[in-house]
C-alpha cells in the first residue's frame, strides 16, 4: 500500500458573527438568492491568499461576501482550525474559525452583490437566525459549539 502525503491543502478562513437580540444570540447567515436549494444557509468564509495573514483574509472575505468592514466589527476570538475534504473539488481544507461581533448597529437582513472574476455575480441574502435554529451546509457550522 502507497503513502500518501497531503501537500496542497487550502488555508480557509471562516466567520461566525453573532449579535443578542431579544435576551438570545444569532449568527449571520447568508443564502445564495439563485441557489437556495443548492447551496443552503452559510456563513462569510473563503480562501487565504499565499502569504496573507489570516486576519487580513477574515476581514476582506467578509467585506467581498457581505459588505461589511473591519470597521463595523470587533474580533472576538480566534475558536480554531479543522480539516475539512471537499469531494466535489477533490480538496483538502484547514478552516480557521473566528468569532465577531458587530461594532455598529447592522440591519436584520440585506443583499449584498459578490462579483467574481469570471464576470458573474453572486446574490448573497443575509439575515440574523437564532443560535437554536442553525443549520448550515458544508460543514461550516462545526465550531458552533466554541462561541
Amino acid at each position: 500500500m502507497e503513502n500518501t502525503t497531503i501537500t496542497d491543502v487550502k488555508q480557509k478562513v471562516v466567520a461566525y458573527i453573532t449579535r443578542e437580540r431579544n435576551g438570545q444570540r444569532e449568527l449571520l447567515v447568508n443564502i445564495h438568492r439563485d441557489f437556495i436549494h443548492d447551496a443552503g444557509s452559510q456563513v462569510p468564509a473563503g480562501t487565504v491568499e499565499p502569504n496573507e495573514d489570516l486576519e487580513v483574509a477574515l476581514f476582506r472575505e467578509i467585506e467581498e461576501e457581505a459588505g461589511l468592514t473591519q470597521e463595523q466589527l470587533s474580533l472576538v476570538k480566534y475558536i480554531g482550525a479543522y480539516p475539512f475534504y471537499r469531494a466535489d473539488r477533490d480538496e483538502h481544507h484547514e478552516r480557521h474559525v473566528y468569532h465577531l461581533v458587530p461594532a455598529v448597529e447592522l440591519p436584520d437582513t440585506w443583499m449584498h452583490y459578490d462579483p467574481f472574476a469570471d464576470g458573474k455575480t453572486v446574490v448573497l441574502i443575509y439575515f440574523w437566525v437564532p443560535m437554536s435554529h442553525i443549520d448550515l451546509s458544508g460543514k461550516l457550522g462545526d465550531y458552533l459549539d466554541g462561541l
